[in-house]
């Protein structure tokens, strides 16, 4: 699925997506807030107003990684980050 219009959007409060403003992308979460549904910033703790655009597109999130694949992606505790060779490039694209 890709992106889609934010007419389409989920309206259940405490819906979590992707959302896009024409040039940002933020993962929102629905709340009732005034008794109108209000896509506000959401970063793992209580919503915040988002202060840019009204989105326009929206975009489910996927299931979060299974306990396995996040304990692979953790370093090692006290472990530095491998730095880029130069010319090497992120293999998602540009």
């Amino acid at each position: 699925m890709g992106w889609q219009p934010i007419e389409t959007a989920p309206t259940e409060e405490g819906c979590r997506v992707l959302l896009f403003d024409g040039r940002d992308q933020f993962v929102g979460i629905l709340t009732r807030y005034s008794h109108k549904g209000q896509w506000r910033l959401w970063t793992g703790d209580k919503p915040v107003p988002w202060d840019g655009a009204p989105p326009t597109h929206w975009l489910p999130l996927g299931p979060p990684p299974a306990e396995a694949e996040r304990a692979e992606a953790s370093p090692e505790p006290g472990a530095a980050a491998a730095e880029p060779s130069p010319g090497e490039e992120c293999a998602g694209g540009r």
